[in-house]
């Protein structure tokens, strides 16, 4: 005998349902973070332990180069000027030594009568020999007061200073000891005479000095191998 089954007689555990499945959602990570946030801020921390470093040694390479470049410059200068110190130094000191060896020709002593021509041959021909220097514009004897008892013209002569006027010409100039010898000077250019400087030198057991009557530009041109891109070398006076 058969029975019929009615729809309502199927379990419940046969039914099929379909439910949709819900979006997987990332447990957080410590302190509420998720691992997408870790990764910006460990992107982060590492950017700046590259750059703070290497924005500290920018900084103390960039204070290392300007205070090397002030010390070399420093440097520059003072070699610049010790070196035409001692060009300078050098030029003074020959100059000082020439002068030593007319004073001691004892024929000096008679020059007091102002005749040059009045000297022997050997005296003579060193005296010429120190007037026609092309630094030299002539070789000049003078007395206690500064005024010119003889003078022998170099070749470059400038005819600065002669007689009477020398006394006056050199009494407003400068004067220094340096070398063994007295510094006269310098004049400045005027009339159209060019600058020159007096270094002379007692003659011994006489009344009278004998002076070299020096060009200053031969000084002034010692200073052109300066640093002049550094500083401009100054010839002052005393």
């Amino acid at each position: 005998m058969h029975r019929a089954v009615g729809a309502d007689s199927i379990p419940a555990a046969a039914e099929t349902r379909v439910v949709a499945a819900a979006p997987l959602r990332r447990a957080p990570g410590a302190f509420g973070l998720t691992p997408s946030s870790l990764s910006a801020r460990y992107l982060l921390v590492s950017l700046l332990a590259a750059i703070v470093p290497l924005a500290a040694t920018v900084v103390l390479y960039d204070r290392y180069a300007s205070e090397l470049v002030t010390r070399l410059a420093g440097q520059r200068v003072e070699s610049g000027l010790t070196a035409t110190g001692s060009k300078l130094a050098d030029y003074l000191r020959t100059k000082s030594y020439q002068l030593e060896a007319l004073t001691d020709l004892p024929q000096l002593a008679r020059i007091a009568g102002g005749d040059v021509n009045a000297l022997d041959a050997r005296a003579q021909a060193m005296l010429r020999l120190e007037a026609d220097s092309q630094d030299v514009y002539g070789v000049f004897f003078l007395d206690r007061a500064d005024r010119v008892l003889a003078a022998l013209p170099g070749q470059s002569s400038s005819e600065a200073i002669a007689g009477d006027e020398a006394g006056p010409a050199l009494a407003g100039l400068p004067r220094v000891e340096a070398y063994g010898a007295e510094l006269i000077g310098p004049m400045l250019p005027a009339d159209g005479r060019p600058a020159w400087l007096l270094i002379r030198r007692s003659i011994a057991n006489a009344e009278l000095s004998v002076a070299l009557q020096v060009r200053l530009a031969s000084l002034t041109e010692l200073l052109s191998g300066a640093a002049l891109d550094l500083y401009r070398p100054v010839l002052r006076t005393p």
